[in-house]
C-alpha cells in the first residue's frame, strides 16, 4: 500500500474518532517518510485531540517547516495556537495562509476572529473586507464585516449588513447588543429572546437579557424574566445554571440558591455544580466547595471555570504547592493569561517562594500627573469637558455589570472607538504616558511584564465608571491584557491627608481570603491616592482594586487596558 493511500486511511480513523488507529497509521507513515508534512500535520491533529498540545505543536511546526507553502498547514498551527492562548503567533500563522491562498475562507475567517479576539476590530473589518473584494457575497464574511462593524461602533453600517444575511438567532444576538447600545431597548428585547432559542448563543443571550432588564428596570422585573422562563423549561438544566449564576452576579444569592436546589438531575452537572462551588467560595467557604469540586472531578466533568474555582479554593485553604501544580499546567496551554500568573503569584506567596520582582510596586506602578492638551488652557478645563462627555455617554449607555462595581456603573462599549472628541483627545493623550512606561519597565526576557515590550502598543480597550455616594472597586486583574491603567476624572470632594486612603487604588490583595507563608490573610501591599488629573500605570496581572468611599459627588474613572502591537 503506498503513502498516499495509508494517508487516506488515517484521516479516515481520525474523521471517525478512532485517534489509536490514526495515530498508528500515522506513525508507520513517519518512519517510512520521516519528512512528509501531510503525515506530520495529521499527527498534530491526533495529538491535539487526545490533549497533547505540546507534541501537537511540535508536529505541525516541523510539518510548516518542512512545506512553508501549505496554506492547510499554516491554518492547522494558527487553530493550535488560538486553543493555546498565543493569539498574536496565531495571526502571523493566519495572515501567511492568506498570503499563500487569498480565496481559502477558513483562513481570512480565523485571521478576521483572531483580530477580534484582540480587541482590534478596523483589522478584522479591513481582513473581512478584503476577503469579499475576492469572495463576492460570501455568508461568513459578511456575517464577520457586520461583528466588525459592531465592535467599532459603527452601529448603522452593522445593522444594514445584519439585514442581508437571514434573521439566524445567533445574529439576532449582535443585532440586540447593538439596539441595547442604541437605547432601543424594546427591539434588544425581542432579539435576545429569539437568541435564546440557538443553543450557542442562549446563554449569552440570557444574560443580555436580565441585565439589560435589571439596567433599565430594576431586580424584581429581572426576577420575572428568569421566572417566566424557568417555568416555561422546568427541566432545561443550562437554563437554571445560567439564570442561577446572572442573578447571583447581580447579588441575589437567596434566588439564585433557590433556583440551583429546585434542579433535579441523574448526574451532578458540572454547570450547576460550578455555580454552586462559587457561590460557596463567595461565602468564604472553601471546604465546601471543595466537596462540590471533588465530585465532579471524581466523573471526569473538570472544566475551565471548575479548574479556576479549584485553584482559589484551594489557595483559601492554604494548600499552594496544590494549586501551584495545577496553575503551572493551565499556563502551558494560555501563557498570556493574567489571571493564572496573578494566582501564580499568589500561591508563591503563600509558599514562601520569590514575588517581589513580579510585584515591584515602586518600579511597576507608575503614577503620572498629567498636563492638559495643547488646545486647553487648563487641566481643570479639559477634565471639564471630559466630564462632560463621559457624563452623556453614562447616561445614554451604561450598565451595572458586575459585582465588582458597588453603587457604580460602566459605560458598555469599548470608549477606543468613541467618536467624542474629547474622549478621543484623552486617548491621544496617555500615549505619552504609555510609550514611557514601556521605557521605564524596559525589554528583559525573563519577566512576563517586559518580556513582552517590543516598544510598540496599542490602546485595545477603554472604559469608564461612575461612582455615587459610597461604595469600592473590588479587587481584580485584567486577564486578557497586558498593561492596565486607571486615570481619575473626579477627585474626592474633600482635600485628603497624606495618609489618607479611602478611595484609593489599592494593590496586592486578592479577592478573596488567603493565608501567606505565616497564615496570615493576605492584604493590600500598596496604595496610590485618587486625585484629579492623575494616570496610574501598572501590570494587568497585578491584584488592583479600592478602598472604600463615601462622597457626596460622583466618583468618575476612565481606564484603560494596552496590549502590545
Amino acid at each position: 500500500m503506498d503513502i498516499r493511500e495509508q494517508l487516506k486511511l488515517a484521516h479516515q480513523d481520525f474523521a471517525n474518532q478512532d485517534l489509536k488507529a490514526a495515530h498508528s497509521k500515522t506513525m508507520s507513515i513517519l518512519k517510512a517518510e520521516p519528512g512528509n508534512a501531510q503525515a506530520l500535520s495529521l499527527l498534530s491533529l491526533v495529538l491535539r485531540a487526545s490533549g497533547n498540545f505540546k507534541g501537537a505543536h511540535q508536529a505541525i511546526s516541523e510539518a510548516v517547516k518542512i512545506d512553508p507553502e501549505s496554506a492547510e498547514a499554516q491554518v492547522s498551527l494558527g487553530s493550535l495556537l488560538v486553543m493555546i492562548g498565543q493569539r498574536a503567533a496565531a495571526g502571523t500563522a493566519f495572515k501567511r495562509a492568506v498570503e499563500i491562498a487569498p480565496t481559502y475562507i477558513t483562513a481570512i475567517v480565523n485571521l478576521g476572529e483572531v483580530y477580534m479576539a484582540q480587541n482590534d476590530p478596523l483589522e478584522a473589518l479591513a481582513v473581512f473586507e478584503d476577503g469579499l473584494r475576492l469572495l463576492e457575497g460570501h455568508p461568513a464574511l459578511l456575517r464577520g464585516r457586520a461583528f466588525a462593524l459592531q465592535a467599532s461602533l459603527q452601529y448603522e453600517a452593522a445593522l444594514e449588513q445584519l439585514d442581508q444575511l437571514p434573521p439566524e438567532p445567533d445574529l439576532m444576538l449582535n443585532r440586540g447588543q447593538i439596539l441595547w447600545e442604541s437605547e432601543r431597548y424594546e427591539g434588544a428585547r425581542e432579539c435576545f429572546k429569539l437568541a435564546m432559542n440557538h443553543a450557542p448563543t442562549a446563554i449569552v443571550a440570557l444574560g443580555n437579557l436580565v441585565n439589560l432588564t435589571f439596567s433599565v428596570d430594576g431586580m424584581k422585573e429581572a426576577q420575572k424574566i428568569v421566572d417566566a422562563l424557568l417555568e416555561e423549561n422546568p427541566d432545561n438544566i443550562i437554563l437554571a445554571g445560567s439564570s442561577a449564576q446572572i442573578l447571583f452576579e447581580l447579588g441575589d444569592d437567596k434566588k439564585a440558591a433557590k433556583i440551583l436546589s429546585a434542579v433535579k438531575a441523574k448526574e451532578p452537572h458540572p454547570m450547576i455544580e460550578g455555580v454552586k462551588a462559587n457561590m460557596k467560595l463567595a461565602k468564604g467557604d472553601a471546604d465546601g466547595a471543595l466537596s462540590i469540586i471533588k465530585v465532579i472531578q471524581e466523573k471526569g466533568g473538570m472544566n475551565a471555570g471548575l479548574l479556576k474555582a479549584l485553584v482559589q479554593a484551594l489557595l483559601m485553604n492554604g494548600q499552594g504547592k496544590e494549586a501551584l501544580k495545577l496553575i503551572q499546567q493551565a499556563r502551558q496551554f494560555d501563557p498570556q493569561n493574567q489571571a493564572w500568573l496573578a494566582d501564580h503569584i499568589t500561591a508563591a506567596r503563600q509558599i514562601g517562594e520569590p514575588y517581589a520582582p513580579l510585584y515591584d510596586y515602586e518600579r511597576l506602578v507608575k503614577v503620572y500627573e498629567i498636563d492638559a492638551p495643547p488646545q486647553y488652557d487648563s487641566m481643570k478645563d479639559f477634565l471639564g469637558d471630559l466630564k462632560n462627555a463621559l457624563e452623556a455617554l453614562h447616561h445614554k449607555s451604561d450598565a451595572i455589570l458586575s459585582p465588582s462595581r458597588h453603587a457604580g456603573r460602566q459605560i458598555t462599549h469599548n470608549l477606543v472607538f468613541e467618536p467624542d472628541k474629547t474622549v478621543q483627545d484623552f486617548l491621544k493623550l496617555m500615549s505619552k504616558s504609555v510609550q514611557d512606561y514601556l521605557t521605564h519597565i524596559g525589554d528583559a526576557k525573563n519577566h512576563p511584564l517586559s518580556g513582552r515590550n517590543a516598544k510598540k502598543f496599542r490602546i485595545a480597550r477603554a472604559w469608564s465608571v461612575r461612582q455615587e455616594g459610597e461604595g469600592f472597586h473590588a479587587n481584580h486583574i485584567h486577564a486578557q491584557s497586558w498593561i492596565s491603567a486607571t486615570f481619575f476624572v473626579t477627585g474626592p470632594a474633600k482635600k485628603q491627608t497624606k495618609a489618607s486612603k479611602a478611595g484609593a487604588l489599592k494593590f496586592g490583595e486578592p479577592p478573596f481570603e488567603a493565608p501567606d507563608k505565616d497564615g496570615k490573610i493576605m492584604k493590600p501591599e500598596h496604595w496610590v491616592q485618587s486625585k484629579a488629573g492623575r494616570l496610574v500605570l501598572f501590570p494587568s496581572y497585578m491584584w488592583h482594586g479600592t478602598e472604600k468611599y463615601k462622597s457626596t459627588t460622583p466618583r468618575l474613572t476612565l481606564s484603560f487596558d494596552v496590549l502590545p502591537d
